[in-house]
């Protein structure tokens, strides 16, 4: 994608090439430097990294912490969820579970 200009729709529609890296062990250093990430930045329940991948490295461009929750098909949160089995309803149950959890809450 060196060079060019990409929208979420690209992504979505299936527009713009890439390689499946699931299960490789870039997929596992990928996960592994979100997860650092992820505690580095003293994050809690969600958050996103977005890398970019060139000459075989992983770059992190940005983190996310704000979910777009919509139960619709342009939300990559919810497409992501999906991947682990996990319906709408279940998503947000768990997010908020996790955080009256954190804070003692009864849920």
């Amino acid at each position: 994608m060196n060079g060019t200009f990409q929208t979420r729709d690209d992504i979505l529609e299936d527009n713009l090439p890439c390689i499946d890296i699931e299960h490789t062990e870039l997929y596992f250093e990928a996960l592994r430097k979100a997860e650092s990430i992820h505690k580095l930045l003293g994050l809690n329940d969600y958050s996103r990294c977005d890398f970019r991948l060139k000459n075989s490295e992983l770059f992190c461009m940005e983190v996310s912490t704000h979910p777009f929750l919509p139960n619709s098909p342009s939300s990559s949160f919810i497409m992501a969820a999906r991947q682990e089995l996990l319906n709408y309803g279940n998503i947000i149950d768990k997010i908020i579970s996790s955080a009256c959890e954190r804070y003692n809450f009864q849920n």
